[in-house]
């Protein structure tokens, strides 16, 4: 991986870490590109995510790489 992501392998690596991953599930592979998301669709995918992470667990942290484009209907903006 390259930016972020890579740096946060790098060090994690270098500290010794075990990584695992996941993909999003069940995504277009070109991902949501535009607009507003359903409050229905965010929690399905958001609920798909966490079960696949407690699948694998427990970890001692999560590694989110957001890029912060996304607006959730029903969800105030921070």
């Amino acid at each position: 991986p390259t930016g972020d992501m890579g740096g946060f392998v790098k060090v994690a690596r270098e500290y010794g870490a075990v990584l695992a991953g996941i993909e999003s599930p069940g995504m277009p592979e070109t991902g949501i590109g535009s607009g507003w998301v359903t409050r229905d669709a965010y929690e399905h995918f958001t609920g798909r995510m966490i079960e696949e992470l407690k699948a694998q667990g427990p970890f001692d942290g999560v590694y989110l790489a957001l890029h912060g484009a996304m607006a959730v209907r029903g969800i105030a903006r921070p």
